[in-house]
């Protein structure tokens, strides 16, 4: 049995077409699966992005307050 050849293809889809609505019941369970951990990761880069940015507002506080002393 070819994986990918065309009769292979020509069964995928008449088995999704005989049950539509359970195939996007899965891919709206998939998709929102991934756009949780999506939101999570760009929640961790932000994150971290602020802080950067605090430790580099401090330095560059440090880096004034030295010069005017």
């Amino acid at each position: 049995m070819v994986v990918t050849g065309p009769e292979t293809r020509k069964q995928e889809w008449t088995a999704f077409g005989s049950a539509p609505f359970i195939m996007l019941a899965a891919i709206a369970v998939v998709g929102s699966i991934v756009w949780w951990v999506r939101g999570k990761v760009f929640e961790t880069q932000i994150a971290k992005l602020v802080t950067q940015r605090s430790v580099l507002n401090e330095r560059l506080r440090l880096g004034v307050d030295a010069l005017a002393a």
